[in-house]
């Protein structure tokens, strides 16, 4: 019996070395979320995409189960008023880095639980390669910001 045992156990870890993910080229900092008041129909959530890859990366899609849906928005002046604009994706360039950060480029929370500051969110970000990211972001006060 131990010899069959001896000889499974090579087998499996050749197995699961072929299921285990490679490294991923996009790390995520410093995730967050604005806490914003009850029955808000949005919040924003905000981190930095770090790509240490030779090729540009992107989001191009974020769910959680503590919302309806996630949009990817970028906020921007026009004619001295601020506006959103939904984006399809989350450009990271090779070698650098997104900043999502309160008026610019930020993700929307869509139809949100209720969320209070000490709470912890998962988001999972699916990268264009099919790739996921699963990401735990703190919900904060309003006034507190990414730091």
């Amino acid at each position: 019996m131990k010899r069959r045992v001896h000889w499974l156990w090579p087998a499996a870890l050749w197995l699961l070395a072929g299921a285990v993910p490679a490294a991923a080229d996009v790390a995520v900092r410093d995730p967050w979320i604005a806490e914003a008041p009850p029955g808000a129909m949005a919040a924003a959530a905000f981190m930095v995409l770090e790509n240490d890859g030779a090729e540009p990366r992107s989001a191009v899609g974020a769910e959680s189960a503590a919302c309806e849906r996630i949009e990817f928005h970028r906020s921007e002046m026009e004619g001295g008023i601020a506006r959103m604009l939904e984006q399809n994706s989350l450009s990271v360039p090779a070698g650098g880095r997104l900043t999502l950060e309160p008026g610019g480029t930020h993700m929307m929370l869509i139809r949100p639980v209720a969320l209070r500051a000490g709470d912890r969110v998962l988001i999972t970000l699916e990268l264009d390669d099919g790739e996921k990211l699963a990401v735990e972001a703190v919900v904060r006060e309003r006034t507190r910001h990414a730091h």
